[in-house]
């Protein structure tokens, strides 16, 4: 079983024996099951995608086929820079997937509030700040021949943050 890199130095014994013991606990079935695991319900749909690659060249009828979940895509499928450079109707063109391509994504995150609320750890005992953040992402590609992804990405990030303060935007980079 592989480990989560966040739990990396638990494992290493650098946050202390006992948090490294209930962890490994944890991870060999020994632990109780902590309360809320599996309560917030079913994962939402996901919805097909359809963008041109920044780095792949395709003719001119060819779209590369990403997914998003449904929430997400309604999140911004109202923005005409979305819009632009990844629909979910693929009309006419053909579709491909590609089982080692990764599209560019952008990744919005809504922060209720600046502040952590402490919480404890069920997996290590340990005290730390949780924060309640809200997350959605899609998929983008280009729009143009000389559109760029960082280019993109502003142009999606400028659009959807409107005037919120409570916004923040993350660029996940295309890998082919």
């Amino acid at each position: 079983m592989s480990t989560a890199p966040r739990f990396s130095r638990v494992l290493r014994g650098m946050r202390g024996a006992t948090a490294r013991t209930r962890y490994l606990n944890y991870l060999q079935g020994l632990a109780e099951q902590g309360e809320g695991i599996g309560t917030k319900g079913n994962r939402p749909d996901s919805i097909k995608l359809y963008l041109d690659p920044f780095a792949l060249p395709l003719g001119t009828a060819v779209k590369i086929q990403a997914s998003a979940l449904v929430p997400s895509w309604n999140l911004f499928s109202n923005l005409s820079e979305a819009n632009t450079r990844v629909t979910a109707t693929l009309g006419t063109n053909t579709p491909i997937k590609m089982s080692t391509y990764r599209p560019a994504r952008v990744v919005r995150r809504q922060q209720s509030s600046q502040t952590g609320t402490a919480a404890t750890s069920k997996l290590t005992g340990l005290k730390y700040l949780k924060y309640n953040t809200e997350s959605a992402s899609i998929p983008f590609g280009k729009k143009g021949a000389t559109d760029t992804m960082v280019d993109a990405f502003n142009e999606i990030a400028t659009q959807a943050k409107g005037s919120s303060t409570n916004l923040k935007f993350t660029l996940v980079e295309e890998k082919v």
